[in-house]
């Protein structure tokens, strides 16, 4: 099985070792064609540019899988999984704004939207204003160590988030089977429960704002 990140570099004008690299895939995706598995990906635009760029490849790629962009609650549960790997945890107040600055990343993506890689960079700024912050501290205490606050999230949701506070709307989480409706608190620290009307398993450990 090859497998090719960004294939659509390859094809990119003015690179003769990209043409002469899918020339040599496409020989080798004919020769082996019952022993070789090739999957190509990157994002849907330069991708279909890519296919079409050449004869040869809209003829051996006739199979396609689209991979939707991460909803801001599953940004959450990746950034919250990360935490855990790291030994780290999440005050509630951070839970919420976390809530709120993905919110307002997914509104504002673009084709180029970045999903985990989004997470990544959140967490390591996270991470570093932690730091920052215990650096000033003469004696932090072991708790100071594994405790992410919510001044440690610098957020262009910052003034949505103050004003979803002041709505006192609160927040909702429902139910991915049958759609029952709960409600949220950032300080619920259960990553699932048993939905009472289908009795099957739903994610809660992120919600959504109750909308006005």
């Amino acid at each position: 099985i090859l497998f090719i990140d960004e294939a659509y570099t390859l094809a990119k004008s003015g690179q003769d070792f990209g043409r002469e690299a899918i020339d040599t895939l496409l020989k080798r995706m004919e020769d082996n064609r019952d022993r070789l598995i090739v999957i190509v990906a990157g994002y849907p635009k330069e991708m279909e540019k890519f296919i079409h760029s050449n004869p040869g490849l809209e003829s051996r790629f006739t199979r396609y899988i689209g991979f939707p962009d991460y909803h801001p609650a599953e940004l959450c549960r990746i950034f919250a999984r990360i935490c855990r790997r790291s030994d780290l945890r999440l005050t509630p107040g951070l839970r919420e704004k976390l809530l709120h600055h993905f919110i307002h990343l997914h509104g504002e993506r673009d084709a180029h939207f970045g999903n985990a890689r989004l997470v990544r960079n959140t967490f390591e700024a996270v991470v570093a204003a932690q730091a920052s912050r215990l650096s000033a501290k003469a004696a932090p205490e072991a708790d100071d160590l594994v405790l992410l606050l919510e001044g440690d999230l610098r957020t262009p949701a910052q003034v949505a988030l103050e004003a979803h506070r002041q709505s006192k709307r609160g927040y909702r989480v429902t139910c991915q089977h049958c759609g029952e409706v709960y409600s949220w608190a950032p300080d619920l620290t259960l990553d699932t429960a048993e939905c009472t009307k289908c009795h099957q398993l739903y994610s809660c450990e992120f919600g959504e704002p109750v909308p006005g």
